[in-house]
């Protein structure tokens, strides 16, 4: 299992480094790279909690608040291929969600280590993250592939391979 969270953090840390430095450095591919940037940071925070904690139950369900970001970063990756502006009080709130579980899992992890209705307190977490990450995976993905169905199309070759990603990832946050 850490094997596995290893090669992955480290594919995506090669994707995203990759993407960044391309020579036709492009604002979709910023936000391309920042989304596989946010896949190796969230790994790395499951594998800092198996490692520092060493706790199976810990791993499972603190899910961090990484995942709140893989919505924004595809609408945003999405907005930026169809060459719309992109703001950053836009930015700053589609942000937010990732920001109040930060501060959750901090808040979390001091606080309630020590305490005896740790499992509880984590249990409750999980539901809590689960309930407001389905809403986002089906509202980012379902907004951003009616955009892509919806909207004037270029007739070049790059631009349907990246609706076409655009269509996978939101395709698999569906599921």
């Amino acid at each position: 299992m850490i094997f596995l969270l290893y090669l992955t953090s480290v594919q995506s840390l090669i994707t995203a480094l990759l993407v960044f430095f391309n020579k036709k450095f492009k604002q979709e591919d910023f936000y391309l790279s920042l989304f596989f940037g946010t896949i190796f940071f969230h790994l790395l925070y499951k594998v800092a909690l198996i490692y520092i904690y060493a706790d199976v139950n810990l791993f499972e369900k603190l899910h961090g608040s990484f995942s709140f970001l893989y919505g924004p970063m595809l609408y945003f990756y999405m907005l930026s291929v169809f060459n719309k502006p992109i703001q950053t009080k836009q930015i700053s709130y589609h942000c937010i969600p990732f920001f109040i579980g930060f501060i959750f899992n901090i808040i979390i992890l001091f606080i309630s280590i020590e305490n005896p209705i740790f499992s509880k307190l984590i249990q409750v977490s999980d539901l809590i993250v689960i309930v407001l990450l389905i809403p986002s995976f089906l509202g980012y993905s379902m907004y951003c592939l009616k955009y892509v169905m919806s909207s004037q199309k270029e007739n070049t070759k790059i631009f349907h391979l990246k609706i076409n990603f655009i269509k996978v990832i939101a395709g698999v946050f569906c599921l």
